[in-house]
């Protein structure tokens, strides 16, 4: 996935300034920076491009009238990779429960897993916000063992270092405005 000489503007508010970057196919990268540097700016630049994408918002945006296994269905119909990731994440057990008789970190796991059937690059703008460190880590480690089955490109938003070290090939600390990359790990 490569982003070429992309700028925005809000205004006079510039953004991205000819923003240059190449993402490694089948890796996590991680964006690590401060509150209004422009990060969630460029996963909304990258959904613009003509490439099949999914994304895990920062907050769940699971359809309440729906199963957790019908919110999953309207991304994949592949009842087979639903059971699997549903498996991997320990849902499988809820897949007629709907989004109310959830927790907010089953909530959460049906995102990851909704996002994570569907095709494509992978977006992520801090989806493990709000869950205390056990609940987050345990999240964390049902997304790498999906990760793991299948290795996508996925491009994820955070403000906790911890976060992207854990699950991170690479880690692109930022600054901005307009959005910088200062350096790689």
């Amino acid at each position: 996935m490569n982003i070429k000489n992309k700028t925005v503007k809000y205004g006079d508010l510039l953004v991205l300034d000819k923003f240059s970057h190449s993402f490694e196919a089948g890796k996590i990268t991680s964006i690590f920076g401060p509150s209004g540097c422009g990060k969630t700016s460029l996963l909304n630049v990258i959904c613009e491009e003509d490439i099949q994408v999914s994304y895990v918002f920062q907050e769940d945006k699971l359809m309440p009238w729906l199963s957790v296994e019908d919110n999953i269905k309207l991304v994949c119909q592949d009842d087979q990779a639903i059971k699997k990731a549903l498996d991997i994440v320990k849902m499988s057990d809820y897949k007629a429960f709907y989004p109310k008789e959830l927790s907010g970190g089953m909530k959460r796991r049906v995102a990851l897993v909704r996002a994570f059937v569907h095709d494509g690059l992978l977006l992520m703008d801090e989806p493990f916000k709000g869950l205390d460190d056990d609940l987050k880590f345990e999240i964390i480690e049902s997304f790498l063992d999906l990760h793991r089955q299948v290795p996508r490109t996925v491009i994820m938003v955070t403000h906790d270092e911890k976060v992207a070290k854990k699950v991170s090939h690479k880690i692109l600390y930022v600054k901005g405005l307009p959005l910088e990359v200062t350096h790689e790990v």
